[in-house]
């Protein structure tokens, strides 16, 4: 397991807040949450080096902790299903 460089980090924030910023991404889903507050949450364990213990502390709640502990596993070198930025694009209407 290899972590990732800030480079690649760096790579994966841009694309992050790239959607936030694209008028054409749903914001919100047919349940009403904020896929921004998970782009903001992806973004912070990004920026900081926490470990596995600070990332569960910062986000109890179920959800928030899915998407802030697979974005840890990702910066961490571990197998992840796709890169954080990636699960988004879907919301991107064409």
């Amino acid at each position: 397991m290899k972590a990732k460089t800030q480079k690649e980090i760096k790579r994966e924030i841009a694309a992050l807040l790239a959607l936030k910023d694209n008028p054409k991404f749903r914001r919100y889903s047919a349940f009403g949450d904020d896929h921004f507050r998970s782009i903001d949450i992806q973004v912070a364990v990004l920026e900081n080096d926490w470990d596995e213990d600070e990332v569960n502390s910062r986000y109890p709640d179920a959800d928030s902790n899915s998407i802030a502990y697979d974005t840890f596993r990702w910066r961490q070198g571990m197998e992840v299903d796709e890169e954080p930025a990636e699960g988004w694009k879907a919301l991107v209407r064409t």
